[in-house]
């Protein structure tokens, strides 16, 4: 018996070469007119005119989301409810309808093979055809599709966020999107209008919307006590340090004291003002959690700094007219070129550092050993952590691991201890010996007395603190053989339940054949999802395999 294998499994199709260098985000997008061949519908949503011609910058969308497929690329299809989904999403949101919409782009596809894949597929969004590729080739970005670009319309249309492959879910983009709309929605992180909040301090009703001309801020302090002397999450040291900042910027700061506290509990210093009986829905609207919080707003009622702490020096930043982010003062080709020596000291060449940004919006190097090809992989994350000490600098450094998750290096780039001063090579070299050969996938539990570095104890426990955080960025990411064998147990995995699914309908019904119809059929009642890495699973000679794992040759257990 022959594999039953269609153009789906191939994949995403490899297209033509590109040209002198990809697109990416800060790039304008090229501007283009094609055919209008939607429906009245679909050129109703965009609010093009119905046939004739559609050009890009014409459509009067504040952000146009442009995804580059391929009716046969397997992960275009899967793409498709996403999409739908997203779709779906901005209309209901009504920050977001009117100011975003899709469209889609069908590279090398005909407008038959284009009406056949979103009849098939029930697509909701407008696709266009690029039969030609000269759409798709313009972006230089012609390693396979799908290829996703956000797009801030302006005379030049600038390109905001750009994704290669699939996605998990639709948050993916609504994050981009109103990150990208940030300035003119109301929400909670900054760059966000602050939605507006009335309470009582000082014996006086306060609204967030009669501020305005005035800078202000909001701090939420926790009840959690901390083992960490000089920890500015600590209530007591940051109400001092927001006292100072108060005094020198003439600003005006509420504190909202813990559930279960009150004002007289918490000892609000002067000029500080304290929220009395404030409302609980004003925590729940600024996504208040159990760690402290400090909300800053500029006199455009603007959100401009949300962290769990708040400097001295990050507010004497801030107030001097910058956007207070922390970040090394090294340069990314600096930071690299110690990446490329520590892959050294590892006994590789670096042949190549790709700068990567995964679907949950973290950054990553990705270092290719050489000769290419030889499929050894290793990673790099730069951490930059804010202080959490009035008395201290913020925190950066860079760690290494490996394909299966495996510290490997750890590189300091600016950690200083007491006294400002920065660690030594002594210093460095325990906590080299602390992190190398431990998983990221493992907790990092941090004791003072033992993992400390000697009077840097503050440091010490956000180097811990951050790749504590490493499970959360990474525990989705397979690309590069990251973590392959653990991807390949849990695809085979499923597979051994579709084989157990299939013998069990077997028994049942004598003319059960296992074939790509009955194998969606078991998938669909199970509520089984696949390959979790996107592989097809392929019926071969009565057996299963995945079209990235390939047989499960090891069998499956009684």
């Amino acid at each position: 018996m022959k594999p039953h294998v269609t153009a789906a499994v191939i994949g995403c199709l490899m297209l033509a070469a590109a040209p002198v260098y990809a697109l990416n985000v800060g790039d304008p997008f090229p501007d283009f007119t094609v055919a209008n061949t939607l429906s009245p519908e679909h050129s109703t949503y965009l609010q093009v005119p119905y046939q004739g011609s559609i050009q890009l910058s014409k459509i009067p969308y504040e952000v146009i989301i442009v995804e580059f497929l391929n009716v046969y690329c397997h992960t275009c299809r899967m793409q498709v409810s996403i999409f739908n989904e997203l779709k779906q999403a901005i209309e209901r949101d009504a920050d977001l309808r009117g100011k975003v919409c899709l469209l889609g782009l069908a590279v090398g596809n005909s407008l038959d093979e284009i009406n056949t894949f979103v009849s098939e597929f029930g697509v909701q969004y407008p696709v266009l055809s690029d039969a030609d590729k000269a759409l798709f080739n313009a972006t230089g970005n012609t390693r396979g599709t799908p290829h996703t670009y956000v797009i801030r319309r302006g005379e030049l249309g600038f390109i905001v966020d750009y994704h290669a492959g699939g996605v998990s879910s639709a948050d993916r983009y609504l994050d981009s999107i109103r990150h990208t709309l940030r300035g003119s929605l109301t929400g909670s992180s900054p760059g966000n209008i602050l939605v507006p909040l009335t309470f009582k301090a000082g014996g006086q009703p306060v609204s967030t919307a009669g501020l305005g001309g005035r800078r202000f801020i909001l701090y939420f302090p926790s009840s959690q006590a901390r083992a960490l002397e000089n920890d500015l999450r600590t209530m007591a040291l940051q109400m001092e340090a927001l006292k100072n900042i108060a005094l020198k910027n003439d600003l005006s700061i509420y504190v909202f004291p813990p559930p279960g506290s009150d004002c007289a509990a918490c000892g609000v210093p002067e000029p500080l003002a304290c929220a009395r009986k404030a409302d609980p829905s004003i925590r729940e609207a600024l996504a208040v959690g159990d760690q402290p919080l400090v909300v800053c707003v500029n006199e455009y009622g603007r959100i401009v700094y949300r962290a769990e702490t708040l400097s001295q020096l990050a507010a004497e930043r801030m107030y001097e007219g910058q956007e207070y982010k922390p970040k090394p003062q090294l340069t990314p080709e600096q930071i690299q070129e110690l990446i490329r020596r520590s892959i050294a000291a590892l006994g590789h060449q670096a042949a190549e550092i790709e700068h990567l940004v995964l679907e949950n919006r973290q950054d990553l190097y990705v270092i290719t050993a050489a000769p290419q090809g030889s499929g050894v992989f290793y990673f790099a994350r730069v951490e930059s952590g804010i202080t959490m000490c009035d008395v201290c600098h913020d925190t950066h450094f860079v760690y290494v691991f490996d394909q299966n998750g495996i510290v490997v290096d750890f590189i300091p780039l600016e950690i200083t201890k007491y006294g400002n001063v920065a660690w030594d090579e002594a210093d460095i070299a325990k906590m080299k010996k602390n992190l190398a050969g431990r998983s990221l996938f493992e907790p990092f539990s941090f004791n003072p007395a033992v993992d400390a570095v000697t009077t840097a104890t503050m440091s010490s426990s956000l180097i811990y603190e951050a790749m504590n955080r490493a499970r959360e960025y990474f525990k989705d990411f397979y690309e590069y053989r990251f973590r392959e064998s653990h991807w390949q147990g849990l695809c085979f995995s499923v597979i051994c339940k579709l084989k157990s699914l299939a013998a069990g309908a077997a028994a049942r019904e004598p003319g059960f054949v296992l074939d790509d119809a009955s194998l969606q059929k078991l998938m669909s009642a199970a509520g089984l999802t696949g390959c979790p890495t996107g592989g097809m699973y392929i019926v071969l000679d009565g057996d299963l395999l995945c079209s990235q794992h390939g047989l499960n040759m090891q069998g499956c257990a009684p």
